[in-house]
Parts: C-alpha cells; structure tokens; sequence
C-alpha cells in the first residue's frame, strides 16, 4: 500500500512539473507571437510597426469606450482596407490584439476583400470572430517566416 502511495505521489508531482512547465512555455510563445503594444492616447486610432516590426497600436479613449459598448470591433477599425490590393495584415492583428484584450467579437466589413501579404506577422485569434462574406487573398509567394 505504502509502495503505491509514493509511486502516485511520485507520478503527481512530475505530472504538475510538466503542466507548470508546459504553460510556462505556451504564455511566453504567445507573448513572441503577438509583438503588440497597445496604448490609449487622445491622438486618433492607429496601427504603426517599429525599428523591430513590433505592431504599435494607438486607441483613441474615444474609439475604445464606442469598440467596449458595441462588444464588437470592425478590421476597418484599425485601418484594414479590404480592396484586395493593400496589405491588411497589421490591422488585422491590431484589431484582434485589441479584442482579445477586451474579450470583444471581432467582425469583418460586409464584401471587404482582404489582402494578406507573406510578411511575417501573426495575428492571435482569441474570440469570437464573425468573417461574413468577407474574403481573405493570402500571397505567400514571398513568406518572410
């Protein structure tokens, strides 16, 4: 009895070594991927990158209270274009580093195209997301990760 005892203790205490060390190395992951600062200025709401490609992303108070009361934010939001012609991947991660943030849906503009170029960015999909009938041209042709 004794024997099973500690081999179970012993099973245990590996077992939450592992998931410590698993979550450990999923938040940091998750950290990497994103690169999204996020500030709340007066100035108006846009998305830039810096020197390291890091996304910038400024929220007017104004547009965040509108985005926070609707529970809901647009791509166009935070400059998405949807014409199929101009890279729309930083305002897509901007726009679902922000909801992810508030725990808001995230819809995409009714018949927006939007064009998403092999730069290397993620965009992290934490909530709902509604793509209506939206469609997404992914260029790969020159993936940069």
């Amino acid at each position: 009895m004794k024997i099973s005892f500690y081999r179970n203790a012993f099973v245990m205490k590996h077992l939450l070594l592992f998931l410590s060390l698993f979550s450990f190395v999923f938040s940091t992951a998750q950290e990497q991927i994103e690169n999204v600062k996020i500030s709340y200025q007066n100035d108006k709401t846009q998305v830039q990158t810096n020197e390291k490609q890091d996304l910038i992303v400024n929220v007017s108070p104004k547009d965040a209270e509108r985005f926070k009361s609707a529970r809901q934010v647009l791509y166009s939001d935070f400059g998405a274009k949807g014409d199929g012609k101009t890279d729309d991947i930083d305002a897509i991660a901007a726009t679902h580093a922000f909801a992810n943030q508030h725990e808001l849906l995230v819809k995409a503009d009714d018949g927006a195209a939007y064009f998403i170029s092999g730069k290397d960015r993620t965009a992290v999909i934490r909530t709902n997301t509604d793509f209506g009938n939206a469609s997404f041209i992914i260029d790969d042709t020159e993936v940069k990760n």
